[in-house]
């Protein structure tokens, strides 16, 4: 099992610019589970069509951009 953030904060020290890396990508993370519980609810099932599209592209450019922190992350 891969180590966490916070786990790789506790053995290892970062230079600032990493450090902000990781703090981004763990908020970024939480931000991204929000959104998949939210489109999971009965209030993102009645919101118009396109809001929804909307909403679904966010996800997917969400999940697309922390795979990108996560491959820079992996390279510290």
């Amino acid at each position: 099992m891969k180590p966490t953030n916070k786990e790789r904060s506790v053995t290892k020290t970062y230079l600032p610019h990493q450090q902000r890396v990781i703090e981004e990508q763990d908020d970024l993370s939480r931000r991204i589970f929000k959104l998949e519980c939210f489109t999971a609810t009965e209030i993102f099932s009645r919101l118009p069509h396109v809001d929804r599209n909307m909403l679904i592209k966010q996800l997917d450019t969400m999940k697309a951009y922390e795979l990108i922190l996560r491959a820079r992350i992996a390279r510290f």
